[in-house]
């Protein structure tokens, strides 16, 4: 969506679109590149097959709660901007912009 097609709009349809941008960028892309992938690097990165047992469970302990914590934040920040995005749509809509 351009926010420019917008720029006659009521600021608080701006408002909304911008701060569900922001949020969506900073939640879930930056969150993505700097937590997420670096996890999945290392678990790339490990050698499966000649892994021990105790080498498997070590890289699941490592990975597993601080990949979830990040999954997490990017499903809540997601669904805040999406929610934040229909409710524009609707004011949008409201006002036959």
């Amino acid at each position: 969506m351009n926010i420019y097609v917008f720029r006659n709009a009521p600021s608080n349809i701006k408002r909304l679109l911008i701060a569900a941008a922001i949020i969506y960028a900073i939640g879930v892309v930056l969150v993505t590149i700097f937590g997420n992938v670096p996890l999945n690097e290392l678990v790339d990165k490990t050698n499966i097959a000649t892994a021990s047992v105790e080498d498997l469970k070590a890289l699941r302990a490592t990975f597993e709660t601080k990949w979830n914590q990040f999954h997490n934040i990017r499903t809540i920040t997601a669904t805040t901007a999406f929610v934040l995005f229909i409710i524009s749509a609707m004011q949008i809509a409201k006002n036959n912009l």
